[in-house]
This record gives structure tokens, C-alpha cells and sequence, in this order.
């Protein structure tokens, strides 16, 4: 195996990180599972126990080190809340899902773009089920490698982009050409001729051959991609970096029947990634033999080589999950979107299920001192955000805010597009929001300057920290407007 297919889950096993495959009947499904060893543990007498699926991903990380690897080891965090974890590495997603339905397992661990497929297949079996937890979000793990000739999304048509079909790779790019100025014939050209590849680590591969200008991929390619004279990184989860989402989904049966199981399975993980995430790191396994020894990707790597991949996926904390998970969170918004994604491409998917998608009501019910600890939020500095005045767009999308003459009040027509570019830019949240107000021939002066500003409280007020704003005033454009924009950091 190389190293370039082991930096994700998936690592060179074709279909691994598929959304979309084959799904066997139920029966078959069933004897399947129980040949391959798939089984339900023992309950300890004294101990509240869970089984759970995980693939191939350092994003898992908290809960391993809470657990001590796949199976509760004595002294760890859960052994010590009385959690008995049983892991299950399960990187085929059609028998993670099938485990599931089976009751094989009790929850399992997936990204929202997966799970938007695998909540339609639950609802048609009449499964219920909740993602209840964030555990990570990719933080430069994934991205959009290209040319260096190719400067924006909208330089892909025409051009040969190698990727997964059905991956969070592929969705990425939907969602940077959804939020670009690229008309549905152009979009069309790009899918037209897209390279398909078993995985997004080969797509990163055909790319340096030279065989495709641009590629959808992950790490370690990315890093190869910004230290090539030649290529570099269109776009990532360094900035669109609340937007490939991983979470556990529960069966609404246990949880209703293992409440307790539940809250220690939360707990302890968030106890897990408070350490992990302490400066210096509290981490008792310095030789991190909980994912060596749990996962074929890390047994031949060195420990340097493991600690470069933790930066790949930023673990979640309290105050990230009620962000995320609250009604109305990011993680609805991300269901949408990815659905809307899938739906454009003539996928089946529902953005309405996001409604019932999602229940933060066992994290807003938890009694513990780390629900008290703010969430760290990304600030930028004073330079920085001057720093992007000069850039183009990380975003070609603009959005416009029209007013009315002599008004700086904005519109109610203009609210749900203001909503909108809220949520976008809460997904890109490393990043610069440039607000330019604008007023027209004959108005009052400084009008330009009050609708920038009314649009900033509105921004600040849905979540966008004052740093990241950045307003411009361009009496020069002649117009009643405010243009928004979002810029990197980078």
C-alpha cells in the first residue's frame, strides 16, 4: 500500500468511501454479516455496552483514544464512565449499513454527504435514526487540486478533472461550482468530462501523471499540490472547512433503550478530544497504539507520519456540536445542500429529511463541566483582512443587496439571500467576508458606508464573527447596493 492512499479512510480499497453502491436484500444481508464475524458483543454485567462501526479515519480519533483502540481498554475513559465500546472497522459503507439494519451494530460513524443516502435507504426500510454527535470536521484533508492555468472554478470547463463518482470529493466540487458564475452548459462540459476513479487517492495520482488538469482528492496531495511550481490547491477544507461534516448515527431503538450508554459514549468522547486538543496535548498514549493497532492504515507508519494527518480533521467540542446540531445548524444546511448536490446530478436524495435528520436534545441534556467551555473561534487579524481587499474571490458567487433610494434599510426581499450567504460563509469559516456598500448618483453621503454597516449587524447577528468583516465603502460604483463577497485568508 502506498503512502499516498493511506492519508484517508478509503486508502486504495475501491468503494470504501462510496455514498452510492449496490444494496443487498435483507435476508442475504443478514447471513453475510454473520459470516464475516459481524456480531453484537456480550453485554458486561456491570458496564452499559455499544457497538459501533467505524471506517478508516484519523477524524474517529477522540473516540479510539477514549476507548484505548477497537476494544474498551482497562483504565481508559470508558472502562472508567463503565462504556463497554465495541468497535467494528468497517470500510465498506453497504455493510456498515446493512450491520445496522440488522442490529448488528448500534451506531455508526458517517459523513452528512453519506448520510443523505443512507437515511433515505433507513426511511424506506422503516429504520429510524438520529445523528446525535459531531466528532470532526475536515480541515484540509480535502480539497481541488489544479493547474496552475486554472485560477478559478470556472477555468475547469473543458478541462479533464479526476475524481471518486459519489464521494465527499465529488461533492466538494458540485458545491464550489454551485457557488460560482459557471452557467448550467458550462457545469455540464466539467461533468462531461470528468476521469472517474476508484478513489480520490487515484485521482490525485492521475493527476501528477499528467493525465487529468485538475482532481478532486485529499491528502497527501494537496501538500503536494501547493509545493509543486506547476499545480496548487484550488480549493480546500482549510477554508471550506464546515462543510465535509463526520457524525454518528444512532438506531432511534437504542437510543430510546440505552440512554445511559448514550450520554457516557458522549462524554467520553468529548473528554477524549478536550485533551487531544489541549496545548500541549494530553494524550496518555504518546506512541498512539490505539489507531496503530486499530487501523491497517497506520500499522506501518511512523509516529510523525500519524501526527501529520491530525490537522486533516478538527475534532468537535460541546459548543460545536449545539452549533452544528441545533435545529436549523450547519448540519441541516449541509444535509440541503449536499441532497440539493446529489438531486442536480440525477441521484436520489431529499433535503427535507434534514428535518428529521438530526436531535441535539442528549447534548443540550448533559450535565458536565466541559458544556460550559466556549468554542474557539477562527479570528483574523487586523493585517489579514487587509491583506484581502486586493484578492480575488475564494467564492466567484457575489451576492447583491439592492436598497431602496435614500434607505439604508435592508429589504425583506433581500433576507433570505442574505440568509443564505450566512450559512456559506459560516461554512467557509477561515475566511474574509468583504462587504462593499454603494450608493447612487445624488444620494446622501456616507449612505454607502450605513448600508455596508446594516449588512455587517445583520452578518454578525447569524453568527459571523467582527473579525472576518471587512467593509468597504465605493461611492464610485454609482449604485443603491451592497456586494458581498468571500475572500481567503491565505
Amino acid at each position: 500500500m502506498s503512502r499516498s492512499a493511506s492519508k484517508k479512510r478509503g486508502h486504495g480499497i475501491a468503494g470504501k468511501r462510496r455514498i452510492k453502491s449496490g444494496f443487498l436484500i435483507f435476508g442475504l444481508v443478514v447471513l453475510l454479516l454473520g459470516a464475516n464475524g459481524i456480531t453484537a458483543q456480550p453485554q458486561a454485567a456491570d458496564k452499559d455496552v455499544l457497538n459501533l462501526s467505524l471506517d478508516q479515519w484519523i477524524g474517529w480519533r477522540s473516540i479510539l483514544m477514549a476507548n484505548g483502540g477497537l476494544e474498551t481498554k482497562k483504565g481508559s475513559i470508558f472502562d472508567k464512565l463503565g462504556l463497554q465500546l465495541n468497535i467494528k472497522n468497517i470500510d465498506d459503507n453497504d455493510a456498515k449499513l446493512n450491520a445496522l439494519m440488522a442490529r448488528h451494530i448500534d451506531a455508526m460513524g458517517s459523513t452528512i454527504q453519506r448520510y443523505t443516502f443512507e437515511l433515505s435507504k433507513l426511511q424506506r426500510a422503516r429504520i429510524p435514526v438520529k445523528m446525535i454527535f459531531i466528532t470532526n470536521v475536515s480541515s484540509g484533508g480535502d480539497g481541488i487540486i489544479a493547474k496552475k492555468s486554472i485560477k478559478r472554478v470556472e477555468d475547469l470547463a473543458g478541462k479533464k478533472v479526476a475524481l471518486a463518482r459519489f464521494t465527499e470529493a465529488q461533492c466538494l466540487l458540485e458545491w464550489t461550482m454551485m457557488l460560482s458564475s459557471l452557467t448550467p452548459e458550462q457545469k455540464k462540459k466539467i461533468r462531461d468530462n470528468i476521469v472517474f476513479t476508484e478513489d480520490a487517492g487515484k485521482a490525485g495520482e492521475i493527476f501528477f501523471s499528467k493525465h487529468a488538469d485538475a482532481a478532486a482528492t485529499w491528502q497527501p496531495f494537496l501538500s503536494q499540490a501547493e509545493g509543486s511550481s506547476d499545480a496548487h490547491v484550488l480549493m480546500d477544507t482549510q477554508a471550506m472547512n464546515n462543510f465535509i461534516i463526520d457524525g454518528i448515527i444512532f438506531r432511534e431503538d437504542y437510543l430510546k433503550a440505552n440512554p445511559s450508554a448514550v450520554k457516557k459514549f458522549i462524554i467520553g468522547t468529548l473528554e477524549a478530544a478536550d485533551a487531544l486538543l489541549a496545548d500541549p496535548p494530553k494524550d496518555p498514549d504518546i506512541e498512539y497504539s490505539y489507531l496503530v493497532k486499530s487501523f491497517p492504515m497506520c500499522a506501518n507508519m511512523k509516529k510523525n507520519e500519524i501526527e501529520e494527518m491530525f490537522p486533516d480533521a478538527a475534532l468537535s467540542g460541546y459548543a460545536d456540536n449545539v452549533r452544528y446540531l441545533g435545529k436549523g445548524g450547519l448540519a441541516e444546511q449541509v444535509f440541503m445542500a449536499s441532497s440539493r448536490i446529489w438531486k442536480d446530478i440525477g441521484e436520489a436524495a431529499d433535503p427535507d429529511l434534514a428535518s428529521i435528520a438530526f436531535d441535539d436534545s442528549v447534548l443540550r441534556g448533559l450535565d458536565h463541566p466541559l458544556t460550559k467551555k466556549a468554542r474557539p473561534v477562527f479570528k483574523v487579524t487586523a493585517v489579514q483582512r487587509e491583506a484581502a481587499r486586493d484578492k480575488a474571490p475564494l467564492i466567484s458567487k457575489q451576492w447583491i443587496i439592492n436598497f431602496a433610494k435614500e434607505s439604508a434599510s435592508i429589504p425583506a426581499e433581500s433576507l433570505d439571500q442574505l440568509a443564505e450567504f450566512a450559512v456559506v460563509a459560516q461554512m467557509a469559516e477561515r475566511t474574509v467576508v468583504q462587504i462593499e456598500g454603494a450608493a447612487a448618483s445624488g444620494e446622501s453621503q456616507g449612505l454607502s458606508e450605513k448600508r455596508a454597516h446594516a449588512v455587517s449587524s445583520y452578518l454578525r447577528d447569524n453568527g459571523i464573527d467582527p473579525s472576518r468583516i471587512l467593509v468597504i465603502e465605493n461611492d464610485k460604483r454609482q449604485k443603491s447596493q451592497v456586494d458581498l463577497t468571500i475572500k481567503s485568508v491565505k
